[in-house]
């Protein structure tokens, strides 16, 4: 796990028991699932744009990205497959091998180092474009 999201788990784990939730719900149970435009990450999304520019962003735009940094970070194409529920390899790297070409050849797994940075540019519907180039180190 990247270091920086050790950190960012280790603070919002202060102050909870072993078995409390790190992001309850209102009611203090599980979160639903973030499809619909009334759900946890919708809301996270608009408290995000009230605070300035941001993106809309969508579930679907979270797991392209995701997959797209797997691949990009060199991991295992069987496991992204995996991860991904997609039939096939063939399948993943049909939509996700643009990353693999513009990979630089020492990036075999190391995506501790990567982090988003402001100042992305953005297709016109307000999402992340992605790039065929090597991601850059924080």
């Amino acid at each position: 796990m990247p270091g920086f999201v050790a950190e960012a788990l280790a603070r919002q784990c202060e102050g909870k028991g072993r078995d409390d939730l790190l992001w309850p719900s209102r009611t203090g149970g599980f979160l639903g699932p973030p499809s619909a435009h009334d759900s946890w990450l919708s809301g996270a999304v608009r408290r995000c744009q009230l605070r300035g520019e941001f993106p809309r962003v969508t579930v679907h735009d979270l797991r392209h990205t995701a997959a797209s940094l797997m691949v990009s970070a060199g991991a295992n194409v069987k496991a992204i497959q995996r991860s991904l529920g997609h039939e096939s390899a063939a399948m993943t790297l049909d939509t996700y091998a643009a990353p693999v070409r513009g990979r630089s050849r020492r990036c075999g797994g190391r995506a501790g180092g990567v982090r988003v940075h402001s100042g992305s540019r953005y297709d016109e519907r307000g999402r992340p474009r992605l790039r065929n180039r090597p991601l850059t180190s924080a």
